[in-house]
């Protein structure tokens, strides 16, 4: 859907008889000089598409301080009157900072395009993105509910994107109706733990079973883990770690971790050991997509499940599959709404470039 926004700010760049030029990968592109003109033809072969190919991307991290000089030199070898810095809250927090850095030489504008809809800010309704991957996993959602009410013997736990707020769990909950949705909001407000979320699962399994209905869907956001107390806690320390050792051994963190983080760490399945100690993103964060909390779920409800089944308190079945539903709706094809959202955004952009505004 960035590919919309660029179409737009094409088109009204050239009601003012302007150049668009495009970095090539995002920031690096930005930082080396690395550029293209966009010319009609070009961008017209992208025109209603998803995704970031047109250009590509990075996940490289502007810091205004240290790469303004780089930027002032590409400003004024490429004669650029101002930069449009397309992307979701660290990319429009970049943008933010480098405005203020450069005080306006050149203009620096950000078009909010983020599929988590996270992006909070006076005058941002909605992020570009959001309503087309909130519908293609919804889509997805929705086809899992229709075969597990054909099948009848499986619960399906479901991962989606978004770490904090919940938003895209939330919309996708309310198109589609799961059985369960966890919100990482709820989740922190309360200072649930682990053990607790598995009982409220678990209760929930056997109050279906009771009906004879030994299926289900669990909608699970990406940033749950992080909003549990005692994981948040353990991530926290970890990630101090690897500050400084950037590939440490399993053993090396146990013999540095708190007592407490020390004893849940041990008592943690191997994927989510291994998925802990992932080099940290370019901002530093856990790479919370790589790690399989809905597995981590489903495991520690069927062992509470076969508890209660050996003590007589449950006759029923549990199956889980687990799926993590990512990246599929990234690229997808954006809904209309998008393809307005985006042209509009991106004629604005350009708009404010011509004038010279922030």
């Amino acid at each position: 859907v960035s590919t919309q926004s660029t179409w737009g700010m094409f088109d009204m760049a050239q009601k003012f008889g302007g150049t668009i030029l495009g970095f090539i990968g995002g920031t690096r592109g930005l930082l080396a000089g690395e550029a293209i003109e966009l010319t009609q033809s070009l961008v017209h072969r992208y025109r209603n598409t998803g995704g970031f190919d047109l250009l590509g991307r990075t996940m490289d991290v502007l810091d205004a301080s240290k790469d303004a000089e780089a930027i002032v030199d590409v400003v004024a070898k490429l004669k650029l009157d101002a930069i449009v810095l397309v992307g979701g809250t660290r990319t429009q927090t970049d943008a933010g900072r480098l405005a203020e850095r450069l005080q306006g030489k050149p203009a620096i504008i950000g078009v909010p395009v983020d599929i988590d809809g996270a992006l909070i800010a006076p005058g941002v309704e909605c992020t570009v993105g959001f309503d087309s991957a909130c519908a293609m996993y919804a889509q997805l959602v929705g086809n899992t509910e229709t075969d597990c009410a054909s099948a009848r013997k499986y619960w399906h736990f479901l991962r989606v994107m978004g770490r904090e707020p919940s938003h895209v769990a939330v919309e996708v909950a309310l198109r589609t109706h799961p059985n369960a949705v966890l919100l990482t909001e709820e989740v922190a407000h309360w200072r649930q733990n682990l053990a607790t979320i598995t009982r409220q699962l678990a209760d929930l399994v056997v109050a279906r079973a009771a009906k004879g209905k030994n299926f289900g869907v669990v909608l699970v956001p990406e940033g749950l883990l992080a909003a549990i107390p005692e994981m948040g806690g353990l991530i926290d320390e970890i990630s101090a770690l690897l500050k400084e050792n950037k590939a440490p051994t399993e053993a090396a963190v146990l013999e540095q971790l708190s007592p407490w983080s020390r004893a849940l760490f041990e008592t943690l399945p191997d994927f989510i050991r291994a998925g802990l100690l992932l080099e940290r993103q370019s901002n530093e964060g856990i790479q919370l997509s790589q790690i399989e909390s809905e597995r981590l779920l489903a495991d520690l409800v069927g062992a509470e499940l076969a508890r209660r089944k050996a003590a007589g308190q449950w006759k029923g079945s549990f199956n889980s599959i687990c799926s993590f539903l990512g990246y599929q709706a990234r690229g997808s094809l954006p809904s209309n709404f998008d393809c307005d959202l985006g042209t509009v955004l991106g004629a604005t952009a350009a708009s404010l470039a011509a004038h010279g505004r922030n």
